[in-house]
């Protein structure tokens, strides 16, 4: 999680002191006064807390993604293991052509080749 800036703390203290201080416009708060007065804290913590929700949504898309992913990838694997199961029926063409041919593809253990019907 990315903690707030100093910067980023003081800004959001000094929005929930003039919040609750509406009077006090013409008044800037010095940072010992923010701190005596829980603002600094307040504004850390909101900041914080802004940012852990910040982080649980990304990582609820984050989820969504994946199971979209995982939803695909065991789509393909079904759709692999349909597709190894099927024989293949090519032109006469693209059989070998002679034996030399047939046994050049059983000796490198062609797959394709095995499955198919000409």
């Amino acid at each position: 999680m990315v903690s707030p800036t100093k910067d980023e703390i003081r800004k959001r203290a000094l929005e929930l002191f003039y919040k609750d201080n509406p009077n006090f416009v013409d008044h800037k708060p010095e940072e010992y006064e923010l701190r005596e007065r829980g603002y600094l804290r307040k504004a850390q913590l909101q900041l914080l807390r802004e940012s852990a929700k910040q982080i649980e949504l990304k990582l609820d898309q984050d989820k969504q993604y994946l199971a979209y992913v995982k939803y695909d990838l065991d789509e393909l694997e079904k759709r692999l293991k349909e597709l190894e199961d099927e024989t293949i029926t090519l032109p006469k063409e693209y059989a070998p052509q002679n034996e030399a041919e047939k046994r050049l593809c059983n000796v490198l253990g062609i797959e394709v080749f095995k499955r198919i019907h000409y």
